[in-house]
């Protein structure tokens, strides 16, 4: 079984039709283009681990439990500045998209892919981008 409820869903009757839904679920849309379709399989269930498309299911919903969302919760965090920058609030957003030491990894990887650097307002138009 893949968690615990044996189908390996994840969660998805909070996420119809979202972009995480098609990361959990492997939910493949019909396409016309051939490459769009390949792009939809290297996303499909089959090949990618399930506690990946959990944790970028609960990224999409602003789950991650950074400082921010810790004391959101009562739970108490002694500095819920970014321990990667130490420079603002660590938050989903500012973790993925506004850390400036982040920002230097990404620009490696998009570097190291032949690519260049995209600007990302926050986590959804960063999954957006990634599930393009």
């Amino acid at each position: 079984m893949d968690n615990e409820f044996g189908d390996g869903s994840c969660f998805v009757e909070e996420m119809e039709g979202s972009v995480a839904e098609r990361f959990c679920t492997g939910k493949k849309e019909r396409r016309t283009n051939m490459e769009e379709t390949k792009k939809e399989e290297a996303f499909s269930k089959n090949t990618i681990p399930l506690k990946v498309r959990c944790f970028v299911w609960r990224a999409s919903m602003k789950r991650i439990l950074v400082a921010g969302e810790l004391a959101a919760r009562g739970i108490m965090v002694q500095n819920q500045v970014c321990h990667l920058c130490r420079q603002d609030p660590e938050t989903v957003d500012h973790l993925f998209t506004g850390c400036n030491y982040t920002k230097h990894i990404m620009s490696w990887i998009f570097k190291w892919c032949g690519m260049d650097t995209p600007h990302f307002d926050n986590i959804t138009n960063y999954l957006d981008y990634a599930a393009s």
